[in-house]
């Protein structure tokens, strides 16, 4: 094996030691294995191979040349190497030896037996052979500190354009896009000082003091690599303070910022190439905003202002929030799906919107609404404090979670276009802001809104976003056009999903112009320019019964909504929302614990008047023919003693449950509510506390030996 892997392994630990002080590499192994590991990454950096060529003498030099030119797979004796180089054997053994204990000759001897007769051959490990080749290149071209930037890229290897690509923001998947592409990406992107500072903020502390050393001259010139060590006081003969300037030469490299070369004597520089200036663009603060249109869409049925809110109750009372069996909004079929969309304010006709119920369970989760009762108790404290909330603050708390939301919630449901890397709250924040200004009043064609959103905000989603997209992308368009066109999808979704959804925007369409969209009042307020609105109390009853039990919310509330759809069919929300009542829509109320004297008194509160007489038989009526049975758990307590029993009645009366005498001692029952395991607890605690042991009494065992022969 020729690699340098294999090579190592076949060293003593003290030969390792030998070549670890002759590559500066840091002695911080606790074993051989991880003295193996730091080898190999310090003798596969090219910035570490720069510094040991440099500290070679001219002889070491002219040998590691010569197999580079030669090739090292077959590799040479020190008889061959003698007369190739034109040096005695002696000579040429003592350079070999000092390469050899430096680890960058390996020799056939411990590769394989040797033959009888045989003379070891020396080779250059494959990986030293790549990179000490890379630096014949380089010496060869000499100094590059005024080659063009064209010229300086085609110098770098794939990988070296994959990873500048990488840190200046550019989609490099290999295999999606060519060299080329990537080239002619890196070119239009390094000019611009914004882009440029981005990468600029990535870099760690010595990496950004090499760079202020190296900018302080103008592009083009050169400075010595000894000369910012000195300054910089990183000893390039230590190891630590070597691996340190390596490092930051190596963030620097492969940003583009600074590059290395070889000055004529044979030492080395460091420099920043003289890229071409970027074409003075109107900076983000003076894109225009788009000309609105002068005719605007047919007028749409006015929707509530907190929308989405009484679309989140009703999603949650479908899934059976407050229950013990929550349905899983991934369980749930597309049939059921189209079923719900039609109950929705937010609804896409014949099916849901795309993304929009994977959303409102995504709000949910920041409230807790969909986690399962207390057990104890059966009560969800979360859900019972949600609905008692007003519509305005369950609004503005949505509002707030899904700005602050750190991954793009409200496209969950799609693939055409994949975000990774974004920072979504600045992204949202950035939008609500420009989007407050513009004219309320007036209508904008949706793309000339999203173009401009786009490049208003082009930086706003951060320095490492990603943006791929299943929409064609114009072949014609250069990498800056590209992106944009990138991030225009990224806005046109975001401002159909959640500013549409929260009512931030309205989006319409006008036949001869196509779609449009305008700003709300309620943007601005979100955006802090309008005060906040309250919605309009409605005088009289919140609520009005029908003979035909349908009935009319006037005043809507979250509380109301939730009670109501408990025991009630939504039938219309506009333009007024209405309810009816029906023997299974009781039934499915009856069937989940609550009682007709339940709904009976949260309809004569909220009507302000008793029901009419038809009305209460009705509810009566179907309520009758469900026919239930009330259990409840009850408990029977037995101690040793019959006096020891009686002793034990006050002190669970005074823990709050009801003890009675029975034939077997005491029965106890909990308040209304209680569960079975509740009680148990409950009791079991009340026994602890008097020093006894609670168990329950099992199926009785006989002890071995006592059982009944026949």
């Amino acid at each position: 094996m020729r690699n340098l892997m294999g090579r190592l392994n076949t060293r003593s630990d003290e030969e390792l030691q030998r070549i670890s002080v002759a590559w500066l590499a840091p002695s911080s192994a606790r074993d051989r294995a991880g003295l193996i590991a730091q080898l190999m990454r310090a003798m596969t950096d090219l910035r570490a191979v720069r510094d040991f060529w440099e500290r070679r003498t001219a002889s070491e030099q002219e040998m590691i040349a010569y197999f580079v030119a030669n090739g090292s797979e077959q590799g040479a004796t020190i008889a061959d190497l003698a007369i190739a180089l034109g040096h005695d054997e002696s000579q040429v053994r003592a350079t070999a030896t000092r390469l050899y204990q430096a680890g960058a000759l390996a020799t056939t001897a411990r590769q394989q037996p040797m033959q009888i007769g045989e003379l070891p051959r020396l080779f250059l490990p494959r990986e030293l052979g790549q990179l000490f080749a890379r630096i014949q290149d380089e010496l060869d071209a000499g100094d590059i500190s005024r080659a063009s930037p064209t010229a300086l890229l085609e110098m770098l290897d794939d990988a070296d354009i994959q990873r500048a690509a990488e840190h200046w923001g550019l989609e490099s998947m290999p295999g999606l896009r060519t060299r080329r592409e990537l080239t002619d990406g890196l070119l239009e992107l390094v000019p611009y000082p914004d882009r440029r500072a981005a990468v600029e903020r990535k870099l760690g502390w010595d990496a950004r003091q090499v760079l202020a050393a190296v900018a302080e001259l103008p592009a083009g010139q050169t400075v010595p690599l000894a000369d910012i060590a000195e300054t910089l006081e990183l000893d390039s003969a230590q190891p630590r303070s070597a691996q340190r300037l390596r490092a930051a030469l190596e963030a620097l490299e492969e940003a583009l910022l600074v590059w290395h070369t070889w000055l004529p004597d044979g030492t080395r520089a460091l420099f920043q190439p003289i890229w071409p200036t970027a074409e003075p663009a109107e900076t983000r603060d003076q894109v225009q905003p788009p000309e609105p249109i002068e005719t605007a869409p047919a007028d749409s049925p006015a929707r509530y202002p907190a929308a989405l809110a009484w679309d989140l109750l009703t999603l949650l009372r479908w899934l059976g929030a407050g229950t013990p069996t929550v349905a899983s909004l991934s369980s749930a079929t597309m049939r059921a799906r189209r079923q719900l969309d039609g109950q929705l304010w937010n609804r896409g006709g014949d099916e849901p919107l795309p993304g929009y119920l994977e959303f409102l369970a995504a709000l949910a989760e920041y409230e807790n609404l969909l986690e399962p009762p207390d057990t104890e108790t059966r009560m969800q404290r979360s859900l019972r404090a949600w609905r008692d909330r007003s519509f305005e603050d369950q609004r503005l708390q949505l509002i707030s979670h899904w700005m602050g939301a750190v991954t793009w919630i409200e496209a969950q449901d799609q693939e055409e276009v994949v975000v990774t890397g974004a920072h979504w709250p600045q992204f949202r924040r950035r939008l609500l802001v420009l989007l407050a200004e513009l004219d309320p009043a007036r209508w904008y064609r949706l793309e000339d809104l999203t173009r401009w959103l786009s490049r208003r905000s082009s930086d706003a989603l951060g320095d490492i976003v990603q943006i791929a997209t299943a929409r064609p992308i114009d072949v014609m368009l250069d990498r800056s056009s590209e992106r944009l066109s990138s991030l225009e999808q990224v806005v046109e979704r975001t401002l159909r999903s959640g500013f549409a959804w929260f009512g931030l925007v309205e989006i319409g369409h006008i036949p001869s112009t196509g779609e449009v969209a305008r700003l709300t009042e309620a943007a601005l307020a979100a955006a802090g320019l309008r005060e906040r609105g309250s919605f309009s109390p409605v005088e009289g009853a919140p609520l009005a019964i029908h003979p035909d039990l349908t009935v009319t919310l006037r005043d809507p509330s979250p509380v109301r909504v939730w009670s109501l759809t408990a025991f009630a069919e939504q039938t219309r929300l506009m333009p007024t929302a209405e309810y009816r009542i029906t023997n299974r829509s009781l039934q499915r109320a009856l069937s989940s614990g609550f009682r007709v004297e339940d709904v009976v008194t949260f309809l004569e509160r909220q009507t302000g008047e008793p029901l009419e007489d038809a009305t209460n038989a009705q509810l009566r009526a179907w309520a009758e023919s469900v026919g239930r049975v009330w259990l409840a758990p009850a408990l029977v307590i037995q101690a040793e003693h019959d006096a020891e029993t009686r002793l034990l009645r006050a002190p669970l009366i005074a823990a709050g449950l009801r003890v009675e005498s029975c034939a077997d001692g005491l029965l106890a029952q909990g308040p209304e509510g209680m569960s079975a395991a509740g009680l148990a607890e409950q009791v079991s605690a009340v026994l602890r506390e008097l020093g006894k042991t609670p168990q329950f009494r099992t199926t009785h065992e006989p002890l071995a030996g006592s059982e009944t022969r026949s």
